[in-house]
């Protein structure tokens, strides 16, 4: 058994996108198996009786003023959709058949999806949009048997497993880790800021958020 980090992600997290730039490069620098789970924030926090950060004003007021140093502080490049923030239930809907259907492909899909929203500003909240974005990436073969995105049975399989996340496993948001150490032992973790933590239990050397030891300066 090696080490292992699970990442369970909404698109609609800008901390997702950042959290999910830092642990690829940890990815290499760990030798860590990486396996990346898409959720539905909207039941996470439905069943975890939590609220989005961004409809409490001072929270509201915070996140968006710490993302504004995500690029210096991460090395990741940010522009907010001006309709942020927005539905992604079809998008994480149309995440959660690829990964039952393509588990291989879950990983840099996501990545492109996280850049298209988050580097590049553009919002993918409806089907039409989903699907047109999607052509641009992958393979037709493939987007053929993802065709049933949209339908209802996906819908509650997402909301079977927020149900199951929030009471059973205490998740609350996005980015969301469980990591095991080889040995069997696991830890959970909330945040894109939770990697010194992890190395930590990991045994693992802690780099910084480049995972080079680069100094971010702001």
């Amino acid at each position: 058994m090696s080490d292992k980090i699970v990442m369970y992600f909404d698109c609609v997290s800008p901390w997702s996108y950042v959290a999910l730039a830092v642990v690829r490069r940890y990815k290499k620098v760990w030798n860590v198996e990486l396996e990346l789970i898409p959720m539905s924030l909207s039941y996470i926090m439905k069943f975890a009786n939590n609220k989005p950060p961004i409809t409490i004003p001072n929270k509201g007021m915070l996140m968006m003023s710490e993302l504004g140093r995500v690029p210096r502080m991460y090395g990741v490049r940010i522009s907010p959709p001006k309709s942020f923030p927005f539905d992604t239930m079809l998008l994480q809907q149309f995440l959660t058949l690829l990964k039952e259907k393509f588990p291989e492909d879950i990983e840099e899909v996501a990545q492109q999806f996280f850049n298209h929203i988050w580097r590049d500003g553009n919002r993918l909240a409806t089907a039409d949009e989903i699907s047109a974005f999607a052509a641009t990436i992958y393979p037709k073969e493939k987007l053929e048997q993802l065709a049933g995105f949209a339908e209802k049975d996906v819908r509650i399989r997402l909301a079977k497993q927020g149900q199951a996340l929030a009471e059973d496993e205490g998740v609350f948001g996005s980015p969301w880790f469980v990591v095991t150490r080889a040995d069997g032992e696991s830890i959970s973790a909330f945040g894109s800021d939770r990697f010194e933590h992890i190395a930590a239990f990991l045994h693992k050397p802690y780099l910084g958020t480049f995972a080079n030891g680069e100094t971010p300066k702001l």
